[in-house]
């Protein structure tokens, strides 16, 4: 069976860094959303948080991903809530990709 191309119209950067004093807000997600991507291009490990404070121990709902992982949700299917960042162990200044529609 064949894919079939959704167009999701136009990406917008959210690609920023974490911050060595916790929690970075990355952007928001809301209904209105059908794309989003969130790579960590570091060399340390992170916790993301989607509606949730991430913590470094993942114990509320954070997605861990390590070096070069990565989350992406398309179509219907996409949370919503404030998307947050911080690095595993000590908090640095880290840079990951972030993309959304």
């Amino acid at each position: 069976m064949p894919l079939i191309p959704i167009n999701l119209g136009p990406l917008t950067s959210a690609s920023g860094s974490t911050s060595a004093a916790g929690a970075v807000t990355v952007t928001t997600l809301t209904s209105g959303n059908s794309y989003f991507l969130f790579q960590n291009i570091s060399p340390v490990d992170m916790y993301v948080g989607i509606g949730v404070t991430p913590t470094v121990t993942g114990s509320n709902g954070s997605i861990y991903l390590t070096s070069g992982g990565s989350i992406e949700y398309t179509g219907t299917f996409l949370p919503t809530g404030t998307v947050q960042a911080i690095t595993a162990g000590t908090a640095t200044v880290q840079p990951f990709t972030c993309l959304i529609n």
